[in-house]
């Protein structure tokens, strides 16, 4: 009987051990994030880069601001700009993602558009084109 206790004892600490691991790694959440990109008053780019975790995708993107400031040397508003999304590091992107381009009233991106791109788990650089003091911010929802 001594021994089958011991086996028993034994048998449960292995299963706790094997447990521990599942309860110290929280569930993955649905969670909001934003991202922005721009030029400085000084006319220096910023570049961004973020990274969608491992286990998530990045959906429901929305621009929530963009303007296109001014011209660096005129100081005339700009009506013409854009952002892109590459993958890779900041500043070396590896391919778009995904692209905006306004000239006047006219708008091109790629295809799919901003509302149905799904970006997965990885490393990613948001560009802005425009000039000094304008930028783009994103919104996403991280979903597992």
């Amino acid at each position: 009987m001594q021994n089958f206790k011991s086996v028993s004892f034994i048998s449960g600490l292995a299963l706790m051990a094997a447990a521990l691991p599942m309860a110290a790694s929280p569930a993955l959440a649905r969670s909001q994030a934003e991202v922005s990109a721009g030029v400085s008053k000084e006319c220096t780019p910023r570049l961004t880069t973020f990274t969608i975790p491992q286990g998530q995708t990045a959906t429901n993107i929305s621009v929530e601001h963009l303007s296109f400031g001014v011209n660096c040397g005129t100081n005339l508003v700009l009506y013409d700009g854009g952002f892109g999304i590459s993958s890779g590091r900041c500043p070396q992107q590896d391919g778009d993602i995904y692209w905006m381009d306004r000239t006047g009233l006219n708008e091109s991106h790629s295809t799919p558009g901003l509302s149905a791109l799904t970006i997965p788990a990885g490393t990613y650089c948001l560009s802005f084109h425009g000039g000094k003091g304008g930028g783009v911010r994103l919104s996403y929802t991280l979903i597992p």
